[in-house]
C-alpha cells in the first residue's frame, strides 16, 4: 500500500513546485513592473522638477525685468519678495526691504491708503485696483496698483500680492492736457481744431466757447472752415502749414451780429502715436479795435488838417517893423510845404517893402533838420540876392549844434542873441 502512495505524494510536490515557480514567475513580472513603474515615475518626478525649476526661474526673471513694481507681503504687512523694480525705485537693495513695512519706506499717509487697500484684500478675498500718490528719491510718482489675494491650496490665506505699474508720464501728460484744455475753454481768443486735411463740414473736432460766442454754431463753423481752407481759397494755408510755417492772415466772417474782422494764425498739429494730425487756428477778434483804430486815424487827420491850417495862419507872420526892417519869427516844426510857403512869403515882402534888412528870430523854431537847414541857406541866399540882409536872433544851443551837424553855411548873416540886439544890429 505505501508503494501505491509514493507515486501520488510525486505528484502533488510536483505541482506544488510548478505552482510555486508559477507565482515566483507572476512576482518577478511584478516586480519588474514595479521597477518599470519607479523609474517611470523617476524620470516624470525628474522631468516635472526640471519643468518646476525652468518655471520657477522664468518667473523669477519676468518678475525682475517686468516693467512693474512686483512684491509679496505677509497678512501682517511686511514684505516677503521684492522685485528688482521695486528694490531700485525705493533706493534700497532687496535685503534692505524684505522684513519691513510700507511705512518704512513711504509717508505715514502714504503708507496707510496702501495698507487700507491690503486690508480689505485680505477680507474680501478680492482683487482691488487702485491708483496710489506717493513720493520717492526723484520726486512724485503715481502707481496704478493691482492687490490681490494669495490662498493656500487648502484655501487658507497666507499673503497678498501687488503688481503696481508706474503711470506718472500719464498723470503728467493727464494734468498738462486738463491745464491746456482749461486755458482753451477760457482763452479770449478763438480756438479752432479740424481733421487734417480738411475734407468738409464734418471735419471740425473742436471749437471753443469764445470761438462759439463770436462765430456761432459748430456747424456753422465747420461750414465756413470747409469753405475758407478746402478748395482753392485754402491753398496758401494748406501750403504754408505743409512746410512747417504759421500762417497768418486777416479774415472777414460774416456772423449774427454783422461782419467780424479776425486776426487769424494757423498750423498743423503733426501725427503722433497717440494723435491724428490736425489743422488748428487761433484767431482774435479785432473788429473793435480795427474800428477804433480807424476812428484814431479819422480823429488824428483832423487834428493835423486843423494844426496845419492854424499853423498855415501863422506859418509866416512877416512883420514891418521900421521903413527897410523886416520881422520874420520862425515859429514850431516846418514840412515842406511850409518851407516853399516861407522862402515865398519872405521874398515877396522884401520886395514889396522894399527891405533893406531882415531878422530871422528862431526863438520859437523846434527840430532844426537837414531840411530846415537847407532851407535856412536858401532863405539866406535869397535875401541876399535882393539886396537885403539878415540879423538872426535867438539862437539856441540846440539850434547852434544842429547848424554845425548839417553843415549850414550862412555868409553874410549877422548873428545876434534877442531880437532887440538884433534892431539894433539892424541899425535902427
Amino acid at each position: 500500500m505505501p508503494e501505491q502512495e509514493q507515486p501520488a505524494t510525486s505528484d502533488a510536490t510536483s505541482d506544488e513546485l510548478v505552482a510555486q515557480r508559477d507565482e515566483l514567475l507572476a512576482l518577478r513580472r511584478e516586480r519588474d513592473a514595479l521597477a518599470r513603474r519607479c523609474e517611470s515615475l523617476e524620470q516624470q518626478l525628474n522631468s516635472s522638477s526640471s519643468e518646476l525649476r525652468r518655471n520657477q526661474r522664468l518667473l523669477h526673471y519676468i518678475a525682475e525685468h517686468a516693467p512693474a513694481v512686483i512684491y509679496v507681503k505677509d497678512l501682517e504687512g511686511r514684505f516677503l519678495l521684492s522685485n528688482n523694480l521695486h528694490a531700485r525705485l525705493l533706493g534700497l537693495e532687496r535685503e534692505q526691504i524684505i522684513g519691513r513695512r510700507e511705512q518704512d519706506f513711504l509717508s505715514a499717509e502714504e503708507a496707510a491708503a496702501i495698507d487700507e487697500v491690503s486690508r480689505r484684500v485680505a477680507s474680501t478675498r478680492e482683487l482691488a485696483v487702485h491708483e496710489f500718490q506717493v513720493t520717492l528719491g526723484d520726486g512724485r510718482h503715481w502707481f496704478l496698483e493691482q492687490i490681490f489675494p494669495l490662498a493656500a491650496e487648502d484655501g487658507e490665506l497666507f499673503a497678498i500680492g501687488g503688481i503696481a505699474t508706474d503711470v506718472s508720464i500719464r498723470k503728467r501728460a493727464e494734468e498738462q492736457l486738463a491745464i491746456t484744455r482749461e486755458l482753451i475753454e477760457h482763452s479770449p481768443d478763438i480756438v479752432i481744431v479740424s481733421e487734417h486735411p480738411i475734407t468738409g463740414e464734418g471735419s471740425l473736432r473742436l471749437v471753443n466757447d469764445a470761438g462759439a460766442s463770436q462765430l456761432g454754431a459748430p456747424a456753422r463753423v465747420a461750414a465756413w472752415l470747409a469753405a475758407r481752407f478746402a478748395g482753392d481759397a485754402g491753398r496758401a494755408f494748406r501750403a504754408a502749414i505743409e512746410r512747417g510755417e504759421v500762417w497768418r492772415e486777416t479774415l472777414r466772417f460774416e456772423g449774427d451780429a454783422g461782419e467780424r474782422i479776425l486776426d487769424a494764425s494757423g498750423f498743423l498739429i503733426r501725427e503722433t502715436s497717440d494723435f491724428d494730425a490736425a489743422c488748428a487756428w487761433i484767431m482774435r477778434d479785432i473788429t473793435e479795435s480795427t474800428r477804433l483804430a480807424s476812428e484814431r486815424a479819422a480823429l488824428q487827420r483832423r487834428v493835423i488838417a486843423a494844426q496845419e491850417a492854424a499853423l498855415e495862419e501863422l506859418s509866416v507872420p512877416l512883420l514891418p517893423l521900421a521903413h527897410g526892417v523886416l520881422v520874420l519869427p520862425l515859429l514850431g516844426r516846418y514840412n515842406g510845404q511850409r518851407r516853399e510857403q516861407l522862402i515865398a512869403i519872405l521874398t515877396e515882402g522884401v520886395v514889396t517893402n522894399q527891405a533893406r534888412v531882415v531878422l530871422l528870430d528862431v526863438t520859437g523854431l523846434r527840430d532844426v533838420d537837414v531840411e530846415m537847414a537847407d532851407a535856412l541857406h536858401k532863405i539866406a541866399r535869397a535875401t541876399r540876392l535882393l539886396g537885403a540882409s539878415i540879423v538872426m536872433t535867438g539862437v539856441t544851443p540846440e539850434t547852434a549844434r544842429a547848424l554845425v551837424v548839417h553843415d549850414v553855411a550862412l555868409p553874410g548873416v549877422i548873428m545876434r542873441r534877442t531880437l532887440g540886439d538884433g534892431l539894433l544890429a539892424s541899425g535902427r
